[in-house]
């Protein structure tokens, strides 16, 4: 079975991921078991987790990895056979062209980096799956280049590889995937997907077995790369795939969840995504002025508003926030009253000044002398 979890920011995709992980593990054999994100970060995380639940070590989670570290992994390869940095530096040497600085970032999913204008091309011509001078002739680069010296490099670099056999991890993605190297997984997690090229698509679901599943979690919103494979997962009809659309915002207050919620509707209308206005579990309440007639009263009123929210409507400290003027110092108005003073004293843990959020409900800017601002996050 095949399934796509879809939803943008703080609609609880990496909880349920998670507890999915942790459903599995509870029944499946751990080397059964694939988690691939983009990032190591991504991927250790839950490896982390699973190994504090289950009391296991990292030895017995041998794929929760990136799909380049499996690849490096299964195909038995070791550091001097892959491209690095002081390669490509020869290269340009050799060829003329200076190239101060190209490298995998192996922990941003194998993203390449490169001052040289021509080994990106050459890079991003090997993923969309096309040759250096098709990419050329697309006109996305910046610099003043030359086609027929982006050949030669193209050429030479081939050339260059092959009399050092070495790989770059293209290459290598693209060797893992066409030997049978790969085990047959019960179960795959793919976290952020979003930031997979969509050539992968296909072998990712290769190295699920026959009766197996697939879970692909993904925002559309927040892709690094073009012809990401959030493409193939946006027309789950073609490839047959269930679809479950994840649209309470469970991060944000009603406010902000509903300024997000415009922002989708007008700039990403061709996702089609469901952004509901905010989550019935965090709904806020609207921002309260809090008018007084000095300093210590603003300070009094909104200790006693904090209070009753902590004890009577059961919000925590931390879901509480306090907005205030820069300009509204103890010393300025002969208190000696402290408002973080005495926030601290009820555990209240999240303040902030912020002069542009001084405003009301009706836009009316506050006077700093006799108002304050309360607003729950």
């Amino acid at each position: 079975m095949r399934t796509i979890v879809l939803g943008p920011p703080g609609t609880g995709k990496t909880t349920t991921l998670l507890g999915k992980v942790d459903s599995y593990l509870k029944n499946t054999d751990p080397d059964k078991i694939g988690y691939f994100a983009f990032t190591q970060k991504a991927a250790h995380e839950a490896r982390d987790r699973a190994m504090r639940d289950f009391n296991l070590g990292e030895d017995d989670l041998p794929y929760f990895r990136t799909l380049h570290s499996l690849a490096f992994r299964k195909l038995g390869l070791k550091k001097d056979q892959v491209m690095q940095s002081r390669h490509y530096k020869d290269l340009g040497s050799k060829l003329g062209f200076p190239v101060t600085y190209a490298d995998y970032q192996e922990d941003q999913g194998g993203i390449f980096t490169s001052d040289s204008e021509y080994l990106r091309i050459i890079q991003l011509a090997q993923l969309r799956n096309i040759t250096p001078e098709q990419q050329f002739d697309l006109a996305e680069h910046t610099q003043d280049l030359e086609r027929d010296q982006l050949r030669i490099i193209a050429n030479e670099l081939k050339r260059y590889k092959k009399e050092y056999n070495l790989i770059d991890f293209n290459d290598m993605i693209l060797d893992f995937t066409k030997s049978d190297k790969s085990p047959k997984f019960d179960v795959v997690f793919i976290d952020e997907a979003q930031d997979f090229h969509k050539n992968w698509f296909n072998p990712l679901n290769d190295i699920v077995s026959d009766d197996g599943q697939i879970f692909f979690f993904y925002d559309p919103l927040q892709t690094t790369i073009e012809n990401s494979i959030s493409k193939v997962l946006r027309e789950p009809d073609k490839i047959n795939f269930p679809v479950f659309n994840f649209n309470a915002n469970y991060r944000n207050s009603s406010s902000i969840s509903y300024f997000l919620s415009k922002l989708i509707d007008h700039n990403f209308k061709e996702f089609n995504l469901s952004y509901s206005k905010h989550s019935k579990v965090n709904e806020g309440k609207p921002p309260e002025l809090i008018e007084a007639n000095s300093f210590d009263e603003i300070i009094d009123q909104t200790i006693i508003k904090v209070k009753h929210l902590i004890a009577n409507e059961k919000f925590k400290p931390k879901d509480i926030g306090i907005l205030g003027v820069d300009s509204m110092l103890p010393s300025k108005y002969g208190s000696n009253k402290s408002m973080t003073k005495e926030l601290t004293k009820i555990g209240l843990i999240q303040s902030a000044n912020n002069k542009s959020s001084i405003v009301d409900y009706k836009g009316k800017e506050i006077n700093p002398k006799n108002k304050g601002y309360f607003h729950k996050f």
